[in-house]
């Protein structure tokens, strides 16, 4: 019997989880209750605390399945945080099927117990975040006098950008600009901006 097992007077072998409540949440949910402004500030405090070493971040493991696709393991810890492990598939093949080609699932976990708390489609929050820190580096990086932005691309990324500048800076337009002429008008036609 170890050191702790002794301390509880039970083997490790008696000790069950029991009934314990685990969030989990849709692409729906996410969507719905993410704060695109506070996802924004909580990048740049993030992106500060990775620069400070506050984040635990280490290298992505990667799984390939040949002619496929690829799966990314993320994992990244803060204390004071939950501890946070996104797996991202990315199969471009699903397009062909109806579905997105970028896949996710978020984890989190109680960073004293190591006790999932929260298991969340990652999918949506995914695109939404990678288009984010560009748009944070255009808050933090461009002049304030800034009224004309442009977004080079009108897939994913190029929809979540057009989407966010307007929190940053009171553009008086935005650009959109993709090499697929019908991307551009749909990407444009659903987000209100102007083409370049």
């Amino acid at each position: 019997m170890s050191a702790i097992e002794k301390q509880s007077g039970r083997a490790a072998f008696e000790i069950k989880k029991g009934p314990r409540q685990v969030m989990t949440l849709s692409e729906t949910d996410v969507e719905k209750y993410l704060d695109l402004q506070e996802l924004l500030d909580g990048l740049e405090d993030g992106f500060r605390g990775l620069e400070l070493g506050e984040v635990q971040s280490p290298p992505r493991p990667q799984l390939s399945v040949a002619g496929k696709g690829f799966s990314l393991a993320m994992p990244a810890w803060r204390h004071g945080m939950q501890m946070t492990v996104k797996i991202v598939n990315v199969f471009d093949g699903n397009l062909n099927i109806g579905l997105p080609n970028h896949l996710a699932l978020i984890n989190l976990f109680d960073p004293n117990t190591g006790a999932t708390s929260c298991v969340m489609d990652g999918t949506y929050i995914t695109g939404i975040r990678t288009a984010a820190s560009a748009v944070l580096s255009a808050r933090m990086l461009s002049r304030s006098g800034s009224r004309i932005a442009t977004v080079i691309g009108a897939g994913v990324q190029g929809r979540d950008h057009v989407r966010l500048l307007p929190l940053i800076r009171d553009f008086e337009r935005i650009n959109s600009e993709a090499c697929c002429w019908e991307r551009n008008r749909t990407c444009n036609g659903r987000r209100g901006s102007s083409c370049a």
